[in-house]
């Protein structure tokens, strides 16, 4: 797990909160717009449904509840917006009860929801909940807050944010590349923190959308429930130093090359008791503990020959860098980063582990190689 970083985070996520601010309150004045419709006795004219197809055919499974009122054609739409008209009496306790949800998303309740930092999110959206007759699954939370409706506002954050591998694991790409003239693309999914089933009014919150591998978010996660206690969070956590790749490699004596053990695992170095062990491990609850979740110890032991490489470019025996090594690694200076990449072939600063698979791990068994070899002096193998 890294930490999602970029310089201008602010000004990417308030862009993109003030486009879903606006269209969350375009919707709004659609439903009241609908409501005066179907309360007026002007006909419905079918040129108007055409011009607004979309807006009123979701508008009005949002208003009464029911996708049996939607429709694809223009002529079962305007018959269902006239049946509805006409039995409009049997809809008043709905429609009053909508009025009165809708009318607690001002724009700065919207901006909040859309903006605010993760652990603010599910208590407003608590707040909310108590204040309305609707239930997590009214269709009117789901046409408001409508992740597929604003998806192509979403993808825009992961091209924004230039994040080429997933936080989750490390491992994956997500570039964003545009693949036919079409706009056809492939890139990030996103991953919604807080599952969207449970919490519809943070469907397109900037905080609870990851950009995400589709392993780690509809293999691994999909709807589990996660917490701010329970698991790591991209944008507030990393594993950082608290949990770091390592190997079986005992350098108190000369080790025997081919009896080394490779396969890398994590090392969880904070206390079993504390909060950062519960987020890092299952403690309790099968589905806790990022690194139990998305399965790292697993998928990482794949990973022996990256580790290997990195320990036969510290040893001696390797006569391709043991030079280069031996006078530079002491006195990198400014250089520190260039040489680490020219060598590792990844980068050095965990502000760059965003750009290049395996980056904490070649990072982690780097400095566990690098202590050794400064305690030593030399590293060689049997």
């Amino acid at each position: 797990m890294i930490l999602i970083r970029h310089p201008d985070l602010d000004v990417i996520k308030n862009k993109y909160t003030n486009i879903i601010v606006d269209k969350v309150l375009d919707r709004i004045d659609s439903i009241f717009e609908l409501i005066r419709l179907l309360e007026s006795t002007t006909e419905i004219k079918i040129e108007f449904i055409e011009g607004n197809h979309n807006k009123l055919s979701g508008g009005i499974a949002a208003l009464l509840n029911d996708r049996k009122y939607s429709a694809k054609k223009t002529i079962d739409l305007l018959t269902n917006l006239e049946d509805c008209r006409k039995s409009i009496s049997n809809f008043k306790n709905r429609i009053e009860g909508v009025q009165k949800t809708v009318t607690l998303f001002d724009k700065k309740t919207i901006h909040d929801l859309v903006s605010s930092p993760p652990e603010k999110l599910k208590n407003l959206q608590d707040v909310i909940l108590k204040t309305t007759t609707c239930t997590l699954s009214d269709i009117l939370f789901e046409y408001l807050f409508s992740y597929k409706g604003f998806y192509e506002d979403i993808k825009a954050i992961g091209e924004s944010l230039n994040l080429k591998v997933c936080p989750y694991c490390n491992r994956i790409y997500i570039t964003t590349v545009v693949i036919d003239e079409d706009d056809k693309i492939i890139g990030p999914t996103y991953d919604h923190f807080f599952p969207k089933a449970t919490n519809p009014l943070l469907s397109v919150s900037f905080y609870n959308l990851i950009p995400s591998c589709y392993l780690c978010n509809s293999t691994l996660k999909h709807e589990k429930e996660f917490s701010l206690d329970t698991h790591l969070h991209p944008y507030k956590h990393e594993m950082g130093s608290d949990a770091v790749f390592d190997f079986v490699l005992d350098a108190t004596t000369t080790p025997i090359r081919n009896k080394i053990d490779f396969k890398p695992f994590l090392n969880v170095k904070v206390a079993k008791d504390s909060p950062e062990y519960k987020r890092l491990e299952k403690t309790v609850e099968d589905d806790w503990g990022s690194i139990n979740v998305f399965k790292l110890n697993e998928l990482y032991a794949t990973h022996n020959d990256v580790v290997e490489e990195i320990h036969d470019k510290f040893d001696e025996n390797s006569q391709c860098y043991s030079d280069s090594i031996k006078k530079l690694l002491d006195n990198l200076a400014s250089s520190k980063s260039e040489f680490y990449r020219f060598h590792f072939s990844n980068y050095y600063d965990d502000s760059d582990f965003n750009k290049r698979p395996l980056a904490k791990l070649t990072r982690d068994i780097f400095d566990k190689m690098k202590y050794i070899y400064d305690q030593t002096k030399f590293y060689k193998t049997q």
